[in-house]
């Protein structure tokens, strides 16, 4: 049984929330795959994404755990970011998000659509979902749940 959760609108009041979370979760993977931390770019990109009207915050209880943001496209869904603080990773969370997401797109007959960082080991959190890669990048998987 996942831990209850829910979701609500994220605002451009949650930049710092997206970027802390971002940082915690991807920083050392973007850093293993050679990249480097742009501080001032990530914290721009925080804020871009705060205020995307599709970004949903995730709650466990009034506790910030997460985010999401999922574009919704004519022919496919696009996962765009799922990120748990360390400390809700593991407890069904993601699990019981994507495979709503899984039920929408059958639902809608198309696929779903992500990248992960090659180094990030949640390819492998995405394959047992049922996802396969689809094409690989220089730094990327493009994976993808076919309906």
């Amino acid at each position: 049984m996942p831990l209850p959760f829910a979701l609500r609108a994220s605002q451009s009041a949650d930049a710092n929330l997206f970027y802390d979370l971002i940082e915690q979760t991807m920083r050392a993977h973007v850093l293993a795959a050679g990249g480097t931390w742009d501080e001032e770019r990530r914290r721009r990109e925080s804020v871009e994404e705060s205020a995307n009207p599709n970004a949903r915050i995730i709650l466990v209880g009034a506790i910030e755990a997460g985010i999401l943001l999922v574009e919704r496209r004519p022919h496919e869904v696009h996962l765009q970011d799922l990120y748990l603080f360390p400390k809700y990773q593991g407890q069904g969370i993601g699990s019981a998000i994507v495979s709503a997401l899984q039920k929408e797109a059958i639902a809608r007959r198309v696929p779903i659509r992500l990248q992960v960082l090659k180094v990030n080991p949640a390819k492998r959190f995405y394959e047992r979902l049922g996802f396969s890669v689809l094409e690989e990048a220089e730094y990327f998987f493009h994976m993808q749940y076919a309906t």
